[in-house]
């Protein structure tokens, strides 16, 4: 669904590395996972507990939904559709969306 729409997900979780990947063995997840045990991301994002966003390519904030508790997800559909047209064209995800640069993988 995404990858075809030229986007690339990406799991920020509150972890140490070792903890996410763990998390990322145990659900069998496909998706890149970077660990931030410090939640600077969450900071920067002004998010308590999680949330989603879409970052275009320039850094720039497209759109967010922060959570209010833990239960609140954002369905694929929605975030999907929050994409930018540039995206959703079809553009190819490996050139569209620049890979993270985090400090810690899992």
């Amino acid at each position: 669904m995404f990858e075809t729409a030229g986007v690339r997900l990406t799991l920020i979780g509150q972890a140490t590395p070792r903890h996410a990947a763990h998390f990322r063995r145990r659900l069998r997840i496909a998706l890149p996972i970077f660990a931030d045990a410090t939640r600077e991301s969450y900071m920067a994002a002004g998010a308590k507990i999680g949330g989603a966003m879409v970052i275009v390519p320039d850094g720039t904030v497209a759109w967010s939904q922060m959570a209010h508790d833990a239960s609140d997800n954002v369905p694929p559909e929605r975030l999907l559709a929050a994409v930018p047209a540039r995206a959703a064209q079809g553009a190819d995800p490996s050139s569209a969306w620049p890979a993270p640069t985090p400090r810690a993988s899992g």
